[in-house]
């Protein structure tokens, strides 16, 4: 399968990186239309160019494998979605409703779910074009990968065409004013039903969107200064809400892997205890944002 994909958020790199360089100018230069007197909206546009120049970056990648005959693997399964094959062997009726609601059959693998699982989200942020012509090129990609071993020459000129694509909604995002009204309908398109189909439909989908809802908090008290009820009511749901949805992603004890994604044993049809909790949390979000 090669060398396992690594898993990168531009948002919790950058709060990770110790700071070299002048923050507060930093801040100010990508404030955006704050509502808070030197407030900023830098957080929101880390995430949202971040997840585009991931998708990108993983487009052009792509290219470059399929590209690549008699050097990179083909197909190559670090790009599909881990736990597709690394579950247990158990027939588990819940996650094959959950592989249908993807629009894949069981056996046909996923490309791309870490990168592109938030990426519809966006198109609440300025203007649609560009990013509706990128999604358009996803779902192209997309479709080319249904077979296990995708034509590697349509493969090369789709997701070359797909990573020009994304390259132009990436430079319409870093010119876009981002402003609070922003913020909001991303927040709310993140946790609406139509957006996570009723539940991620893995850890991937909810990985992301634990991070996307914790830089949304972030940018939140950054760009408003929590002024007003309704603000500091969402700030206390998502300071009880996040940290329960943490819990549910890490990986348990003596395991690499999201072991806590399994069925309860007595009935196979049952969601696991762990989606269920992390759904829970979502809702809470979800009744806060309205």
């Amino acid at each position: 399968a090669g060398h396992p994909r690594l898993n990168f958020e531009m948002s919790a790199y950058h709060a990770n990186l110790p700071r070299h360089w002048d923050d507060a100018a930093d801040r100010k230069r990508h404030a955006g239309r704050p509502d808070a007197a030197d407030g900023t909206l830098r957080e929101l546009k880390l995430w949202a160019v971040g997840q585009v120049e991931t998708l990108r970056a993983r487009a052009e990648l792509s290219r470059w494998r399929a590209a690549s005959t008699g050097v990179a693997p083909w197909p190559e399964l670090a790009e599909t979605r881990c736990f597709a094959c690394h579950h247990d062997l158990r027939d588990a009726r819940w996650r094959r409703r959950v592989v249908k609601r993807s629009g894949r059959r069981p056996g046909q693998f996923s490309w791309s779910g870490w990168e592109s699982s938030m990426i519809r989200s966006l198109l609440v942020i300025g203007s649609t074009a560009t990013g509706s012509e990128s999604i358009a090129s996803l779902e192209r990609v997309d479709t080319l990968t249904l077979p296990v071993a995708p034509d590697r020459d349509r493969m090369k000129i789709e997701t070359a065409a797909m990573a020009a694509q994304l390259d132009k909604w990436s430079v319409a995002l870093n010119r876009h004013t981002f402003s609070v009204k922003d913020l909001d309908g991303l927040a709310r398109r993140l946790v609406a039903k139509s957006e996570i189909h009723r539940g991620p439909v893995d850890w991937d989908q909810a990985a992301q969107l634990y991070l996307a809802l914790s830089s949304f908090q972030v940018s939140q008290k950054e760009a408003t200064g929590l002024t007003g009820e309704r603000r500091r009511a969402v700030d206390r749901v998502l300071r009880d809400a996040l940290p329960r949805m943490r819990d549910v992603l890490r990986f348990p004890n003596g395991h690499d892997s999201a072991a806590q994604l399994r069925g309860p044993i007595a009935d196979v049809d049952a969601p696991p205890v762990a989606l269920e909790q992390f759904d829970r949390a979502m809702r809470m979000i979800r009744s806060a944002l309205k």
